[in-house]
């Protein structure tokens, strides 16, 4: 569902264009003040929120006293366990794929083998006809023919044409050698094939039984910690740490992003120079020069700049319900609630993916995806993504799914940062699905 929301920002920066646009540079400065004083209100806001959860950190390390190594250690179980059954379920999926392209090669390989089985068919009733013929008739019409042949001339030529009639036999011959020998190369492949399937329907029942038992060792850990007071307090400490550190790795997107860009632009020029240098061998020139346009390609998508749809935003979740908002219990998210468990989970407007990072057994993974307008949004509590760091990703395209960590397998934390003249802060994102 399309939703006409935009941030607040971004508004009054339309709103101070229009202004300046009509030459009503006293308005214009009227509304760039109240731009910079949201802004503000956004950043202190923001900061308010991390020192109370930096503050609770404190306090509960504090209570914590003598036992918070020991609850630390077995925190550090839990997510190492979490993280562990998230590669497991990453690797079913690989294994899924593989499964589904060699049932298609298999399919494609009987095919090919009932094709030749016809082929073969055919050609033996073939032969059967030429053997019948060749010792009922061709004996003596070969020798009736031969025998009336008035000259060396006509001999000579009733003699070719005869060898034309052999030659076709062995030609037949030669056609049912070669569909038997392919015939024997598909059965070899398709016996290949079957040993593959079954390798991997192999792998994936390991892979099944070693999920199920992570999932119970996780349970296991989880249900030790809950046990206890102190236990429960390190999972809140270690939820608030790992929210902490989202907004951390966050800062230095921009500096990520540079990099990258960098090193495709020397990719780009190292490539075009290796091009120059070899313009004598042309194979290797085009493979240089293949490279070179492939750092360009992915250059142009990484800089080319994204402008937000005016048509507005759609929710991350199909038909997601908000069940926590922005600042309740310190939080600079909001909370999305799907209608069915390990939803998929889409980007709410064309962008760059910017981050993707595994966070702990309470987030998952995290994907960071940026917009125009300054507008970043990140998408935690994932499963391992579907997409991959700076690809180009379009408005309700699948990111990933729900369920990486050990919230809820139907919630979704949603973030939402906007960079505005080099300053940077965590936004309610609620505004922009109209809420």
């Amino acid at each position: 569902m399309i939703v006409p929301g935009l941030l607040r920002v971004t508004l009054l920066g339309a709103l101070l264009a229009v202004v300046s646009g009509a030459g009503g540079t006293a308005r214009a400065q009227a509304v760039d003040t109240s731009r910079k004083q949201a802004l503000q209100q956004d950043i202190d806001q923001a900061q308010q929120q991390l020192q109370a959860r930096q503050q609770q950190v404190q306090d509960i390390t504090k209570a914590l006293g003598d036992i918070a190594a020991e609850l630390q250690a077995k925190i550090r179980q839990r997510d190492a366990v979490n993280k562990q059954l998230s590669d497991l379920r990453a690797q079913q999926g690989t294994l899924e794929s593989q499964l589904e392209a060699l049932q298609q090669q298999r399919s494609q390989t009987e095919a090919k083998i009932q094709d030749l089985s016809n082929r073969l068919d055919a050609t033996k009733q073939l032969v059967r006809a030429m053997l019948l013929n060749l010792y009922q008739q061709r004996m003596a019409r070969l020798a009736n023919t031969l025998a009336r042949s008035r000259t060396l001339h006509e001999f000579q030529v009733n003699n070719y044409y005869l060898s034309q009639l052999a030659k076709q036999d062995v030609d037949l011959i030669n056609r049912l050698d070669s569909l038997v020998a392919q015939m024997r190369q598909a059965q070899a492949q398709l016996a290949d094939q079957m040993a593959a399937l079954q390798a991997k329907h192999d792998a994936l029942a390991e892979n099944a039984s070693q999920q199920e038992e992570k999932r119970q060792q996780l349970q296991a850990v989880i249900d030790d910690l809950e046990q206890s007071k102190e236990g429960q307090l390190a999972q809140k400490q270690a939820l608030l740490q790992e929210q902490n550190q989202i907004e951390a790795d966050l800062q230095d997107l921009n500096q990520q992003l540079d990099g990258e860009i960098a090193r495709l632009k020397q990719q780009e020029a190292a490539a075009r120079e290796a091009a120059a240098r070899y313009a004598r061998d042309r194979d290797k020139q085009a493979k240089y020069q293949h490279q070179a346009d492939e750092a360009r390609a992915k250059l142009d998508a990484l800089t080319a700049p994204t402008t937000p749809l005016p048509t507005g935003f759609v929710l991350p979740l199909e038909k997601g319900k908000i069940v926590s908002r922005f600042g309740e219990g310190n939080n600079s998210y909001i909370a999305i609630q799907a209608t069915v468990a390990n939803a998929a989970v889409h980007a709410v407007q064309d962008g760059k993916v910017v981050a993707i990072s595994y966070l702990g057994a309470n987030f998952g993974y995290m994907v960071a995806v940026q917009h125009g307008g300054g507008l970043t949004t990140v998408y935690t509590n994932l499963r391992k993504p579907v997409v991959s760091l700076f690809d180009a990703v379009r408005r309700g395209q699948v990111l990933g799914y729900l369920g990486g960590g050990t919230l809820s397998n139907d919630l979704l934390p949603f973030y939402a940062r906007t960079d505005t003249g080099g300053t940077s802060t965590f936004i309610d994102p609620a505004p922009l699905f109209g809420h």
